[in-house]
């Protein structure tokens, strides 16, 4: 299921040359954090949170996100892009080696939109386990920029 819990805001702005006016559309980096860290806020107000995981469209794929120090019941992930992924065909998921789907499947989340995107698993990943985020930047891509939250309760 999709789950969009915030939007970027687009502004339009005026930007005044010696001959001229032009307006412009623009998001400002400054409110996207403020988003963000409303939701990384929620998620810490309702449980256990670990820390937080960025990574960009160029990172190695997969990327170790979390290596399990305990057993742990993986309650709610959450991706937030930050920066749109500008690749044709661009996909993220979220699991283990053995299941890249686990915790977060593609269908879950669209890279290209800015914005934030929850699962609720509810699965247990016992000590030793390594999660990992797989990322496809897309042909062509340039950009793209996320974090991923893990809410969690110990198993």
């Amino acid at each position: 299921m999709l789950k969009t819990l915030f939007e970027s805001t687009v502004y339009t702005g005026e930007f005044t040359f010696p001959d001229r006016v032009e307006k412009a559309e623009f998001y400002s980096e400054i409110i996207l954090q403020a988003e963000f860290e409303t939701v990384r806020e929620r998620i810490i107000e309702a449980g256990s949170v670990l820390p937080t995981f960025y990574f960009n469209y160029g990172d190695a794929t997969p990327a170790n996100v979390y290596l399990a120090d305990t057993d742990r019941l993986i309650k709610t992930v959450t991706l937030v892009i930050l920066t749109a992924f500008n690749g044709v065909g661009a996909a993220v998921s979220i699991g283990t080696q053995a299941e890249p789907t686990l915790l977060m499947d593609v269908d879950d989340n669209n890279p290209a939109l800015v914005g934030s995107f929850e699962t609720s698993p509810n699965e247990t990943i016992v000590s030793g386990t390594q999660l990992k985020v797989f990322i496809t930047p897309g042909a062509g891509a340039t950009q793209g920029r996320a974090a991923i939250l893990l809410e969690y309760a110990t198993a």
